[in-house]
């Protein structure tokens, strides 16, 4: 005879309430099977009569808690079977009439049969209230078990308690409960034999259980978040189309799909828009976190995968910078087995196919280079309406066309610079994005590069004018980079990257790094001198790491890099004679490369043009040479080293200083220095000798010591005396 169907409409009454009422009433239901256990033992007389057992529990305390869910010790059985079959029909009500009830939801998303779901209830039940820690103590005969038994379990589920061989499979490693970590074993335990193992749930499962707001697993909290809405300006339609079809082809099989390419240029927008489609929220786990350390005698993929399940959503892993062995593939092998879509934004190369469980299928996606018409659109949908003019403001064009951020970044940037400005008290202005833009770049470069301070101007620089005219139209051609390659489409004219690679030469001191600090700080961008001390590595392979994760970041964060010294790193390919020979020429041949698919600003300085490998010349946009200063030339710049506010002698007499002496800018400041800090001494303003001497000094660090005859006239200033003497 056919089980009758229920109303097409189910009276409320018969409807649970929420997940919480659903779990109270599974709690009723355990009651029961703990009643009718209490009963087996006792009818058998397997309980000890120990005289000091009943000092932890009684059997009247048992009792008690046993007999109002019992009504009675007969017909347990039957009640239970009615028991059962009732809440069975309020679940399938409440579902039918459009309610969430999370227990359904969990057993169905993990693959649970009836007899999985009710071991988790049976696991879970100390973790909702302390009295069941009484109940099954005493169902097991033992005052310190406290927590079920796998073989307690099995005892009040199967109405045949002594064919446990088959319920047994439902705690294999393999099996849901165990490798998704619904139920997890004590330390202890593990030496056990399975049947005598307690059963435990984690605090994230019981609050999944009864519907509480429980955030992720502890150990997971530092690096995974609950992604919000999207503006549609960050979603890639086309990929969005194109991994959508995928999905629904390998709808069978695990599918990992790797959307290769930069990092923060569009992944999110397109996880976001492919779980939405299926009504799923989203996971974003960033693999590159300090915090994220392997949580002990846990598998951290495991905890992954089953927070998607919990949450209801997909995953997108960030793993731009590299992952430690094996961590990507862990995770990966994992997740996939979850059913729910996983993006992996790792770079071009970061997923590996072959390391992945078999059956997993991964589809590879490469993401479009973004376009500055593009970038300006995210930073409008950013702003919106609020601060200086809002999203039609001209300088969010400028501000798209400068910092090459993506969204993510981009978020992050206009939140900072509300808060400063909120905290002033005024409204939000451009230079406070702009500001906020280059502190979260200079927060993400790694130590490989260090910051220079711009603290002079174009007034500072002391160069032949046909010098001082090509830096400026060097200024320039970064300052309309975005115009000239996306507005007027020269960027599908190049082949490559669409970096500016600027080469300076000349002799230390003649004003390079000053001339690099001067052009960023014209365009609103941050120099970082490269550390190559840093860069380079003994190690196989770390070298082009250091480069590669260092040009990423630099694009990221629109900061100017400074190569000094360019010949020690960018030195010409030799013949090979030996392995280092090879890996130097390999690393130069990176080099080459990687300032080839560069989209940022790059300057090379050096003293020594001719140790450079002459591949560099065709990716150079612009060389400029930085001659020694002549006479009218280191006139200029003593009469400059010396600040206003400095005590000048009246027997100071910087034009013969400048004619008599060949030195560079460095060492002409330097030696204004020097000269101050003796006439400081001496408390008198600065003259004559003090400069003498000073250049004296200069000259001997230099290599280029001098004798007495060679200063004429002034020789008398080196020991302190007068001209002549």
């Amino acid at each position: 005879m056919a089980p009758p169907r229920l109303a097409a409409a189910a009276p409320a009454a018969l409807l649970l309430a929420d997940g919480a009422d659903h779990l109270a009433e599974e709690l009723g239901w355990l009651d029961l099977l703990l009643a009718r256990q209490v009963l087996r033992l006792r009818a058998t007389g397997s309980f000890t009569e120990d005289p000091f057992r009943g000092l932890s529990i009684t059997d009247a305390e048992v009792d008690a808690a046993l007999t109002e869910a019992a009504g009675g010790e007969t017909a347990l059985d039957r009640r239970i079977a009615l028991v059962r079959a009732g809440l069975d029909a309020r679940i399938a009500a409440t579902l039918a009439a459009g309610r969430h009830l999370p227990l359904p939801a969990l057993a169905e998303a993990f693959g649970l049969d009836a007899f999985a779901r009710g071991c988790l209830v049976v696991a879970a039940a100390t973790a909702l209230t302390r009295r069941y820690e009484t109940l099954f103590a005493y169902a097991q005969n033992d005052v310190t078990r406290r927590q079920p038994s796998v073989d307690l379990a099995i005892e009040l589920l199967t109405e045949a308690p002594g064919r446990r061989f088959g319920p047994l499979a439902a705690f294999a490693a393999e099996a849901p409960l165990i490798a998704d970590r619904l139920v997890f074993w004590a330390d202890g335990d593990r030496e056990l034999p399975l049947p005598s193992r307690a059963l435990r749930v984690d605090d994230r499962v019981a609050a999944a259980l009864w519907g509480g707001a429980g955030g992720p697993d502890p150990a997971l909290a530092p690096w995974l978040r609950r992604c919000g809405p999207v503006p549609a300006e960050e979603i890639d339609r086309a990929g969005v189309t194109t991994l959508d079809a995928l999905i629904e082809v390998h709808a069978d099989q695990p599918l990992v799909l790797h959307l290769a390419g930069p990092a923060d240029c569009g992944q999110r927008g397109i996880a976001a828009a492919l779980c939405g489609r299926r009504g799923l929220a989203l996971l974003e786990l960033g693999l590159d976190h300090p915090a994220a350390a392997e949580p002990p005698g846990r598998r951290l993929g495991t905890l992954i995968a089953r927070e998607a399940r919990l949450s209801g959503a997909g995953l997108l892993l960030l793993a731009e910078d590299g992952l430690a062995a094996g961590r990507l593939e862990e995770i990966l092998g994992a997740a996939a087995r979850s059913g729910l879509p996983l993006l992996v934004a790792a770079g071009r190369d970061g997923v590996d196919p072959r390391k992945l469980p078999v059956g997993v299928v991964v589809e590879r996606y490469d993401l479009p280079a973004v376009a500055t018409a593009t970038r300006i659109g995210w930073w409008r949908s950013t702003i919106g309406g609020d601060g200086f003019n809002g999203a039609s403001d001209p300088t969010v064009d400028r501000l798209g066309a400068s910092f090459r951020l993506g969204p993510v970044a981009i978020a992050e940037t206009v939140a900072a610079a509300r808060s400063r400005a909120t905290a002033a008290g005024r409204f939000l202005e451009p230079e406070d994005v702009a500001a906020a833009a280059r502190r979260l770049g200079a927060a993400r470069l790694p130590r490989l590069a260090r910051p220079v301070a711009s603290r002079w101007g174009w007034e500072d620089l002391v160069l032949p004018e046909r010098q001082r005219r090509h830096l400026k139209e060097i200024a320039a051609w970064v300052r309309l980079t975005g115009r000239v390659h996306g507005d007027w489409g020269f960027r599908s004219k190049l082949a490559h990257g669409h970096a500016t690679a600027v080469l300076f030469t000349g002799q230390s001191g003649t004003g390079k790094t000053m001339a690099a600090s001067i052009i960023a700080r014209s365009v609103g961008l941050d120099l970082y001198r490269i550390d190559l001390a840093s860069v380079v590595s003994k190690y196989i392979g770390e070298t082009e790491q250091n480069i590669d994760r260092l040009f990423e970041q630099a694009m990221c964060a629109n900061a100017v890099l400074l190569f000094d010294e360019a010949d020690a790193l960018f030195g010409k390919r030799t013949e090979v004679k030996d392995a280092h020979d090879r890996y130097a020429n390999l690393e130069t041949s990176y080099l080459l490369q990687r300032i080839e698919d560069h989209e940022g600003f790059v300057i090379l300085a050096t003293n020594l043009n001719d140790n450079l490998d002459g591949a560099f010349a065709r990716r150079l946009h612009h060389v400029v040479a930085f001659p020694f200063p002549g006479a009218g030339l280191r006139l200029e710049l003593w009469r400059r080293a010396f600040p206003p506010e400095a005590p000048l002698g009246g027997d100071l007499d910087l034009v013969r200083i400048a004619e008599g002496f060949e030195l560079s800018g460095g060492n002409i400041r330097n030696a204004a220095l020097a000269a101050a800090f003796l006439a400081a001494g001496e408390e008198r303003s600065i003259g004559m000798g003090d400069v003498v001497r000073a250049v004296a000094r200069e000259l001997e660090k230099l290599g280029r010591p001098q004798h007495a005859a060679d200063f004429g006239e002034l020789r008398g200033l080196l020991d302190g005396g007068g001209p002549g003497t």
